[in-house]
């Protein structure tokens, strides 16, 4: 973090009587005190005019051998403290955490049948059709398998070049959430060339779905992220010229797969992979935008919102500090790759990426809670040891005014933050994407993952799973 040690004050006891909740300060698992949050504690402290009783800044507890800051906060005082650093908090460990299973789709296993190192479900998009109910989820369904093969049908052989692959599987719950069947792949690897000639397939990530009622009926937009992984190389080798954001609509979920798209660029994005409009070329604020990642769908009615995380880079490490939220938007009329977008203001920065305890916000949705507001759920992350290492998920509140959406802020300065979850029991990549629909009995749906082997790209072993959490913020 490239910050000096400050030395906590000396801690006062809890109110007798009172009872405990720990919850460990977002985004610094593992790390010792430092000042920036140290400042921002003292600074809560004040902006909630809170004596020392209420915010217990415990001294380095060792677990393992790792230190973990935590902090101990008096339950009856709980509703005191600003928003900004504490709101509805929910640790999604065991029994209280149930993992979702999706009947009809086991997680993938290796072509001769034996476990998978890489597999399981990840990166939910949750939604109800509003004219039957059903609840649908798209997610992404990570394997292994043989170059070349995306069937799946040849012998696996250990000598053959195994390739990882993401596909994105779609799931229905006619029970509101409480039981989910699979309802098919929307959209699978696809056997390709690049450019020069390299064979490979293109892989898809991190969809989003979103239901709009419009006076012709249902129309259900799509996007994902596609990218082409190379058959010699796996992730290590993806191409970040061939990142695009595929955005697309239809009548019915499953459509989807089939329907036009638009094909969306960035600054790196070369154009012989298929490009319709650089999003990044529409404004001066997203000319740093190398790469586009993690869409999220919002229709106001009038427009569709598209929401990225916007990656920008210093030579090959990430430029944590201008790795936007930005939001586009465009009235979808007509064929997708005719769509007209417009540049419409950042959803969030570094500034709120340090009040939510990351260096950067990522995996973002964008949902209507049950009092009708509009929110999002992010994931605040930082980059240590060539990695991004996420903390969990927040929900905030989104500021709507202006033609913009950004995120919003009480009267008193502070983000207005309705939940956060987290994971005492997450691995050193720590969580993934969260995901929510009001009607859901699931509540906030979490994905958490176990990796081994260094980075994501380089991971020897990669397992995700989804959690129901039973929080409505």
């Amino acid at each position: 973090m490239g910050e000096s040690y400050r030395e906590p004050p000396p801690l006062a006891s809890p109110p007798a009587g009172s009872e405990t909740n720990f919850y460990k300060l977002p985004g610094f698992q593992h790390k010792p005190l430092t000042s920036a949050v140290y400042d921002a504690i003292n600074a809560a402290i004040v902006r909630g005019g809170l004596g020392g009783n209420e915010i217990h800044v415990l001294g380095i507890l060792k677990e393992n051998t790792m230190p973990s800051w935590r902090i101990r906060i008096s339950t009856a005082l709980f509703m005191l403290v600003p928003h900004s650093l504490f709101a509805m908090n929910f640790d999604c460990v065991g029994s209280a955490c149930p993992s979702i299973e999706i009947i009809g789709d086991s997680v993938s296993t290796l072509p001769n049948g034996e476990p998978s190192p890489f597999s399981g479900y990840a990166d939910p998009s949750i939604r109800r059709d509003p004219t039957s109910g059903d609840i649908w989820m798209a997610y992404s369904w990570p394997n292994l398998g043989v170059a070349g093969d995306t069937e799946r049908r040849r012998p696996f052989r250990r000598s053959r070049n195994v390739v990882p692959g993401v596909d994105i599987h779609l799931a229905k719950s006619q029970d509101g959430g409480r039981s989910w069947r699979f309802a098919g792949k929307l959209w699978r690897s696809i056997p390709s060339a690049s450019p020069d000639g390299g064979t490979g397939h293109m892989g898809h990530e991190v969809a989003n779905i979103l239901p709009v009622k419009t006076p012709a009926g249902i129309i259900w937009y799509g996007a994902r992220l596609q990218y082409f992984l190379p058959d010699e190389g796996g992730f290590r080798k993806r191409p970040v010229s061939s990142f695009r954001i595929l955005i697309g609509s239809a009548r019915e979920p499953s459509a989807l797969a089939d329907g036009p798209v638009a094909r969306l660029g960035s600054m790196k994005t070369d154009e012989r992979w298929g490009v319709d409009v650089n999003l990044a070329s529409l404004s001066p604020q997203t000319r740093h935008c190398m790469l586009w990642n993690e869409p999220a769908l919002y229709h106001d009615g009038n427009e569709l919102f598209l929401t990225l995380s916007c990656m920008a880079f210093r030579g090959k490490s990430p430029d944590m500090k201008n790795n936007d939220l930005v939001v586009f938007a465009t009235s979808a009329s007509g064929n997708p790759s005719q769509w007209q977008w417009r540049f419409a203001g950042k959803l969030a920065d570094a500034r709120e990426a340090r009040e939510l305890g990351g260096e950067r916000l990522t995996q973002v949705d964008l949902f209507k809670g049950r009092d009708g507001s509009l929110l999002a759920v992010v994931t605040p992350d930082t980059w240590e040891s060539g990695d991004f290492v996420h903390h969990g998920c927040r929900v905030v509140e989104v500021d709507t005014s202006g033609n913009a959406l950004k995120l919003a802020r009480a009267s008193q300065g502070h983000l207005k933050v309705r939940a956060s979850i987290l994971a005492s029991d997450a691995g050193s990549a720590g969580t993934a994407a969260c995901s929510y629909e009001p009607s859901s009995e699931t509540g906030i749906i979490m994905t958490k993952r176990i990796k081994e082997g260094g980075a994501v790209s380089q991971a020897t072993s990669l397992k995700a799973a989804l959690h129901r959490t039973g929080i409505h913020p």
